[in-house]
């Protein structure tokens, strides 16, 4: 199932190990391991594109970050 995600890293996201003020828990990069948070406040423009196949968790990652927002 993940070799089927296509997946882009553009910029608001910050990758570390510790969470700023802000910051919103994504997940894990599955690269390189590292937990990957997105700070809307931080960038120009603070859209958030998800896209995926049928059944891959858009409309619940969507769900946990509109409830991780609050």
């Amino acid at each position: 199932m993940i070799d089927s995600l296509i997946y882009i890293n553009p910029i608001p996201f910050v990758y570390s190990n510790n969470l700023g003020l802000g910051d919103i828990y994504l997940g894990i990069d599955l690269d390189f391991g590292s937990k990957v948070y997105w700070n809307p406040t931080s960038a120009i423009n603070s859209h958030l594109f998800i896209v995926g196949p049928s059944g891959s968790g858009k409309s619940v990652a969507l769900s946990t970050i509109s409830y991780r927002i609050d």
